[in-house]
């Protein structure tokens, strides 16, 4: 009998080890790194440039092993899409993750307290540049500017109903080290779909406005994918050159059939707009098929470098 109970406990002891959970998102413009002189594109085909983006993401709870429900409680991240993330969240009895949710935004409890209570290195204490709009709006969720077409645009999501939850499923089983770790690709092309960025809007409100709506609607549907293994790559910040190549690729925009010449390039990698890989194409000349509207990035390598992109429209 005691053997039986000394077994039981053991299997117990290794069912249940405690792993760090390790929250990583990697920050992208379509398929290439976030930076601020990265270049987006949005379903208008507007170009544009970030020179901010910061949101908050509250009330995570993961899904785990046999449907098990995790709640990190107290926590609230404050997110740069310039800078990177990797955060530990804390020890917990992890193993398998199958959801993890979360909200963009600060929860309503908390939302409308003083911000001058929290130490300094709390994500909810005061920062510079601001993220909070007030006593009675509470915090920025979601703060964004940028410029387009020599026009600047500044958009601040506030408000309690501007609370946005997001759901990502996965499929990863197994610590590594004592670690689980939560990949999240985050795309802020997909942050000014919808939105007329060239006209230089400059919006600070809640769900009463029409870019906050269809901003808050960004992120819940469009803005975060799960990363499990190597399904999305991410390509370096490639230098974009602009000048006497749009022969490269014809006709554009397409209804989806289009040719490619690679110009004295080795490769070109066709990439959907939230950097899942498409095609690779190696031939001097080559004709291609999509099936799927919507924006495209073509990087043009050379010596294991990305040297060039040109976006394709599908229309």
């Amino acid at each position: 009998m005691k053997k039986i109970l000394f077994l039981f406990i053991l299997i117990s002891q290794i069912t249940y080890s405690q792993n760090d959970l390790i929250l990583k998102i990697n920050h992208l413009m379509g398929p290439s790194l976030m930076t601020q002189t990265a270049l987006g594109t949005n379903n208008l085909n507007q170009d544009f440039n970030l020179s901010r983006i910061q949101y908050y993401i509250s009330e995570i709870s993961i899904v785990h092993d046999n449907n098990q429900t995790t709640a990190i409680t107290n926590t609230w991240l404050l997110i740069n899409g310039l800078e990177n993330t990797e955060i530990n969240l804390g020890s917990f009895d992890i193993d398998s993750v199958k959801t993890i949710t979360y909200s963009i935004g600060v929860d309503s409890t908390n939302n409308h307290l003083d911000p001058s209570l929290y130490n300094s290195n709390h994500a909810l204490a005061p920062k510079s540049p601001s993220m909070h709009w007030g006593w009675t709006s509470g915090y920025r969720f979601i703060a964004i500017e940028g410029s387009a077409s020599g026009n600047n645009f500044e958009l601040h999501v506030v408000g309690d109903a501007s609370y946005t939850p997001v759901s990502l499923n996965y499929n990863q089983t197994g610590a590594d080290n004592n670690e689980v770790t939560i990949e999240i690709n985050a795309n802020y092309n997909e942050t000014m779909k919808n939105l007329n960025v060239v006209s230089g809007f400059t919006v600070h409100g809640g769900e009463t406005n029409q870019e906050v709506v269809t901003a808050t609607l960004n992120f819940k549907e469009s803005v975060f994918s799960a990363k499990e293994s190597d399904n999305v790559v991410v390509e370096p910040t490639p230098i974009i050159d602009k000048t006497n190549y749009d022969l490269s690729i014809y006709p554009n925009p397409n209804n989806g059939a289009f040719k490619i010449e690679l110009n004295g390039f080795e490769e070109a990698i066709i990439y959907n707009s939230i950097g899942i890989k498409i095609n690779s194409i190696e031939e001097k000349v080559q004709n291609i098929s999509l099936n799927e509207k919507g924006i495209y990035f073509i990087h043009f390598i050379q010596k294991d470098k990305t040297n060039l992109v040109k976006k394709v429209i599908v229309q």
